[in-house]
């Protein structure tokens, strides 16, 4: 399977998947992953946008691991690749999506937003891989189940 046969596969299963969770509405995607030929496995990144309304922590915390699980089945060998925000992105208030849709408008500062955090890449290691995000992303799951005070995972 060459890259853009993984992506596609990928993008497939995990909007499926996605749709028949709790308060997912649309999953959409952009970047290099919409456009499928721009996609280097074991390189690029996943942008994810979740659309959704009160999106349940559970679902959020499935759908970074289906991510992983499908990253496994796929071999799209995501693991040390360098995210540059979390993903997927939950949209899951009419606020958010609204704040995110003026942001889209204003095309220059978001573009020079990418050029700024590509050289950042390039030179540093300030964000995080995919490996690390779900290991995180476990770790918070399983502190939600102890009896403290504030859930971690009500910040995701």
């Amino acid at each position: 399977m060459n890259d853009k046969e993984k992506i596609e596969a990928f993008k497939l299963e995990y909007r499926e998947k996605m749709l028949k969770m709790k308060g997912i509405h649309e999953v959409h995607y952009f970047g290099s992953t919409e456009e499928t030929d721009k996609w280097v496995s074991g390189k690029s990144d996943l942008d994810i946008l979740v659309y959704g309304n009160n999106i349940p922590s559970r679902t959020k915390i499935y759908g970074v691991l289906l991510i992983e699980k499908l990253n496994n089945k796929l071999n799209l060998k995501l693991d040390d690749v360098t995210a540059g925000h979390p993903t997927p992105i939950y949209l899951d208030s009419p606020q958010r999506l609204l704040t995110f849709k003026l942001i889209q408008q204003t095309r220059f500062i978001t573009n020079t937003a990418r050029i700024a955090a590509k050289s950042l890449l390039s030179r540093e290691k300030l964000f995080f891989n995919y490996r690390t995000l779900w290991n995180a992303v476990k770790i918070a799951s399983f502190l939600e189940h102890l009896p403290f005070p504030l859930t971690p995972c009500k910040f995701l």
